[in-house]
């Protein structure tokens, strides 16, 4: 037998734990038969964010009568909006995710339209009573959903931040959502991120993107990776603009958080013209080494290439101009602030090259000063693999996607092995200044 028609009405309403929004629906027509729905200019106003959504669900009948995956019910939707508030959205992803958790074990309370008596807002209080909006739980991926959805949208609200031209795709595959080719722009910079958020079961959940940032403010940047404020503090201390190039992959905990031991990553970070926010970090950082001028707190151009592997951050010589300096800076810490820096002074008002090395923790360290380590054509050398890795990164998410995940070893970054780390021992020696140095560096403070 085949079942068709068609169903219109002006206004709807959606009420479900599982989403704990005021869910307006309006302009409803859905045609349907027993294989498949098509939806027409159907109209979703959800907290701040409204979509008009356009497209088909298809296969049903094999969608939901099939075991397993062999033939997933399909969505083929077109979305455009005015303006999608993230955080409202996640929030409320997030709060369903966790009462489906419950749900799972048993221990959450059933919402249902018994003694409904068509109060909207008492409704919406049993839901609130029932859900934590502050609770999260593991949000997995549909195993049988194949869905292809774009999405247009003017204005993005994420964090605080204000984003504008939304574009992109997002793909559901077996267990897998695929952020494809988002784009958008923002009066502090512009972006574009393709990523992958594997999560067939809430022990096995994984997340990876590449991510190109282009002229974004410090802070702005900060607010919208904050995992990288966690990784190198001393981004808090810069103001300005700076692109960025990120590659990283990372477990997923069952409370949303990202497991810190497990992220793998490559970042680049380039900024000109860039401040030292802390003025007193620069002025002691001038007293050391005899700035000139001890107020003006530019640095003329940064670049600087890191990857984050097994707990510790290396970063690749770079050098950067300050003052009447010109510094080259490497070395490594590890995701507990234990770090281990050499920074070479290659040029100055001395006659002579000579280095200084800062060991220990920001609340515990030794400065010693020695000879010059850093190569002049290092920086040269591993200029390209931040992005090497992040579009090899890209590159894996698709083909991964495409192969399903299940069936595949998930995405992962491609850069050189970091050379074999010494451990930190402040009683080994150092290469020292001579005689003739040390009594130049003293002459000029």
């Amino acid at each position: 037998w085949d079942l068709q028609g068609r169903v219109t009405t002006r206004r709807a309403r959606l009420f479900t734990p599982v989403f704990p929004l005021r869910n307006r629906i309006t302009n409803v027509d859905i045609r349907f038969n027993t294989d498949s729905i098509i939806l027409t200019d159907i109209r979703y106003k959800g907290g701040r964010s409204d979509l008009t959504v356009n497209g088909i669900v298809s296969n049903m009948r094999r969608g939901f009568t099939s075991s397993g995956y062999r033939s997933p019910l399909r969505a083929n939707l077109a979305i455009t909006s005015k303006a999608i508030d993230v955080n409202e959205l996640a929030a409320a992803t997030f709060a369903g995710a966790a009462y489906s958790d419950r749900m799972r074990k048993g221990t959450a309370e059933h919402i249902g339209l018994d003694n409904f008596d068509g109060n909207d807002d008492d409704l919406e209080r049993r839901i609130a009573a029932a859900t934590d909006s502050a609770a999260t739980g593991p949000l997995l991926i549909p195993t049988n959903i194949d869905a292809q959805i774009n999405v247009r949208a003017d204005s993005i609200f994420y964090s605080d931040l204000t984003m504008s031209r939304f574009s992109g795709d997002l793909l559901m595959y077996n267990g897998a959502l695929n952020l494809h080719n988002l784009r958008c722009a923002s009066d502090i910079g512009s972006l574009t991120l393709d990523a992958l958020y594997s999560a067939p079961g809430p022990d096995d959940m994984k997340f990876g993107f590449g991510l190109d940032a282009k002229d974004f403010d410090i802070r702005g940047f900060l607010k919208l990776v904050p995992a990288i404020d966690s990784i190198m503090p001393l981004m808090r201390d810069f103001g300005g603009t700076i692109s960025a190039d990120i590659a990283a992959t990372c477990d997923v905990d069952t409370a949303m958080n990202l497991v810190l031991p497990s992220l793998d990553a490559a970042v680049r970070l380039q900024g000109d013209s860039l401040q030292f926010i802390d003025s007193d970090t620069y002025r002691t950082l001038g007293k050391w080494l005899g700035f000139k001028n001890k107020e003006s707190n530019i640095v003329k151009h940064l670049d600087v290439e890191m990857t984050i592997k097994d707990d510790v951050m290396q970063i690749y010589p770079f050098m950067l101009d300050i003052d009447r300096y010109r510094l080259g800076v490497q070395g490594y810490n590890d995701l507990a602030l234990n770090f281990n820096y050499h920074i070479s002074v290659l040029k100055s008002p001395l006659p002579f090259k000579f280095g200084i090395t800062v060991k220990g923790t920001p609340d515990d360290y030794k400065v010693r000063f020695g000879g010059s380590k850093f190569k002049a054509d290092a920086p040269a050398a591993s200029i390209a693999i931040v992005d090497t890795a992040r579009v090899s990164l890209i590159s894996q998410i698709q083909n991964i996607f495409r192969r399903g995940v299940s069936r595949s070893r998930f995405a992962v970054i491609n850069t050189p092995a970091p050379a074999r780390r010494p451990a930190i021992d402040f009683s080994a020696g150092t290469d020292t200044l001579s005689r003739a140095d040390s009594l130049a560096l003293i002459r000029e403070g």
